[in-house]
């Protein structure tokens, strides 16, 4: 009984030792929860049409960090 109270005291004291847990997951079986579609949605969804800027057309010259 002593050592059961005393492991009692530990938990409610915070004293726990942290564990590391390893945990798999089922990727189908997730977005199935989240009723997300079976494609990926960067790829073909939210991000599909997405063009970078173009960079300037003209090379302008940098006057606040020319040295003199």
């Amino acid at each position: 009984m002593q050592h059961l109270d005393a492991t009692s005291a530990s938990c409610h004291d915070g004293d726990r030792e942290e564990g590391v847990y390893r945990t798999l997951m089922n990727i189908e079986e997730l977005r199935a929860v989240f009723q997300l579609p079976t494609y990926s949605l960067i790829a073909e969804g939210l991000l599909s049409n997405f063009q970078p800027p173009r960079g300037p057309a003209v090379n302008m010259k940098d006057i606040n960090h020319l040295s003199d």
